[in-house]
């Protein structure tokens, strides 16, 4: 490239200067107005003005950087820029010696939390920042219908008069506005993955209005719009992916799980919340880094996901259920929620990132470890508990900060008391095969005299560090501890090796009994209980009559390792 070249631009054309008075038109007038560096990859692509080979109209287009090298430029004819054999590579040498004056954008792909220049940003339609940013920040993407639409005072009056003093509804304004919150704190906080909510009832209970009501907070909650923040289940795996792709602090809602025709539910639900894509292979065959996101989703349908999934232990972990709630009171007010957040959405969000700046975003980790701290002093033990402690605080910590930061009128008691009472509602189903288990232990050693060694008595007999209980006489006694379902427990036993198995599929074990086959099952006794069960132990200590131990004693982080030997 000769760089003694000088060149001169005007709006009809580019000239090259060869002496002090004498220039040559080298082509129409092409100019690079902008340079864009996107902040999240460091690529370059600039905004080309030019006028028109043919009709010379002033157009503008947005081209990568490579796409000015003389031997790359020639292409930019298709787009009737004046390029041609003739003049490609002076074309290129003026191009890149207008780049050292070109402004500069910095450019961002996605939503949510961002710092640009140790400055705190969020990305919605607009770009929010708690003062003046130092470099202009453009958002690259459209995927979502953030723009406001109709008046804030219309949603918030809907509000006043059909939301508030309604608990469930006001917890899916808190479902909704809980996406930014999640957002700023998961980097400080590995269980803070995306968090997915299910709702589940019949076609009367509200789910859709609760759903619609929770991202008319953020944008667009109308199903006809290509963009809307409320999507079908019934879409491709890969496109439910896609929609997700690169959305963070933005609730999004997936409608109706019936329609879902995917072949693995399972495994969409772990990747939805995990939070992570699959890496997709680039032109020239190597791997694009995978595409992430970070909020929190509603789905609905009539069926939970937890029945969708064959009770999934790690699902019913990852999913938040709400099942046969009733979100509305009559058909007349749902009717009217909807209407409203049809046409009046994508203003409270943006109010409410507003007034965290101006409360203090440093604010936010403070309450959120207090809120920790109260659902971890009311919930019982349990195995998940640290990490199911940690996403329902995103909730509680939401609905404090709408009061503290005068958004939003909002009962945080009653928030906090439903969600309280759901999640000891959930942990019992998560936790019924060792509830179950607990429960047994405790009822044979309560009738430990109807058990013998090695011959059956009543219940069952010992042997080998087990009980074998006659099948009947074992869902008799799960009817007796209000166990309705003796199924799941059982598959649970069995995943958790609770049960002796004289095959490797089988949970069923056959005894010989006076010439009688006898069909039941044989369940281990933890080292804990074997001093209470078994003779050689008893007879050595017949005084001997300490504390029962409970499984509710035991640290349950750590009771799938309970020592079965």
């Amino acid at each position: 490239m000769n760089s003694t070249l000088k060149f001169s631009i005007s709006q009809e054309g580019i000239d090259c200067l060869l002496g002090e008075t004498e220039k040559k038109r080298i082509s129409n007038y092409i100019n690079i107005k902008k340079i864009n560096i996107n902040r999240d990859t460091n690529i370059e692509t600039y905004e080309l003005e030019y006028r028109r080979r043919n009709t010379n109209t002033l157009t503008v287009i947005s081209i990568d950087s490579e796409q000015i090298q003389k031997d790359k430029i020639l292409k930019l004819s298709k787009y009737g820029v004046d390029i041609s054999d003739d003049n490609k590579t002076l074309v290129s040498q003026f191009l890149y010696s207008i780049l050292q004056t070109a402004p500069i954008t910095i450019t961002t792909d996605g939503y949510g939390w961002k710092r640009d220049n140790s400055q705190e940003i969020f990305i919605a339609d607009k770009i929010l920042s708690a003062s003046p940013m130092k470099e202009e920040v453009i958002k690259n993407t459209d995927k979502l219908d953030l723009k406001p639409n109709g008046e804030i005072e219309n949603w918030l009056n809907m509000y006043d008069k059909y939301v508030k003093g309604h608990k469930y509804l006001e917890l899916s304004v808190v479902f909704g506005l809980s996406a930014p919150i999640l957002n700023y704190l998961s980097p400080n906080y590995p269980d803070l993955s995306t968090v997915l909510l299910h709702i589940s009832g019949d076609s009367t209970s509200g789910k859709s209005t609760a759903s619609m009501l929770a991202v008319s907070t953020a944008g667009n909650p109308n199903q006809i719009s290509s963009n809307s923040l409320v999507r079908k289940w019934s879409g491709t795996e890969n496109s439910i992916i896609a929609t997700l792709e690169d959305v963070s602090g933005i609730p999004i809602v997936f409608d109706e799980l019936s329609a879902f025709r995917g072949d693995n539910l399972t495994q969409l639900a772990y990747t939805i919340t995990d939070g992570v894509g699959k890496a997709r292979a680039k032109v020239d065959g190597e791997l694009n880094k995978p595409k992430n996101w970070n909020t929190v989703i509603l789905s609905n349908g009539e069926a939970t996901i937890s029945s969708k999934t064959n009770n999934n232990t790690g699902i019913k972990a990852r999913v938040f259920e709400y099942p046969n709630i009733s979100w509305t009171k009559s058909a007349d007010q749902a009717e009217a929620i909807k209407e409203i957040c049809c046409n009046n959405f994508g203003h409270l969000l943006p109010l409410f990132i507003k007034n965290l700046f101006e409360y203090g975003t440093n604010k936010i980790t403070e309450i959120f470890e207090k809120e920790r701290k109260i659902l971890k002093d009311k919930l019982p033990n349990s195995r998940l508990k640290n990490r199911i402690v940690t996403k329902l605080s995103v909730f509680t910590t939401t609905a404090r900060l709408l009061i503290e930061t005068n958004t939003l009128d909002i009962s945080y008691s009653d928030i906090l008391h439903i969600l309280y009472e759901q999640e000891l509602s959930s942990m019992t189903n998560r936790e019924i095969g060792i509830i179950a288990y607990e429960k047994l232990l405790q009822y044979l050693l309560a009738n430990r005299a109807k058990l013998s060694y090695n011959s059956y008595k009543q219940l069952g007999f010992l042997n080998d560090n087990s009980i074998f209980i006659i099948r009947e006489q074992l869902t008799e006694i799960f009817r007796e501890l209000k166990f309705e379902d003796s199924s799941i427990i059982l598959k649970d036993w069995n995943k958790r090796d609770f049960l002796v198995k004289t095959e490797p599929d089988r949970q069923l074990t056959r005894k010989q009994e006076n010439n009688e086959s006898l069909i039941g099952y044989t369940i281990k006794i933890p080292k804990e209980y074997h001093s209470y069960f078994f003779p050689s132990v008893i007879q050595q200590n017949k005084d001997f009559s300490p504390h029962i131990p409970s499984i509710k004693d035991m640290p349950l982080e750590s009771v799938d390792d309970l020592d079965l030997s």
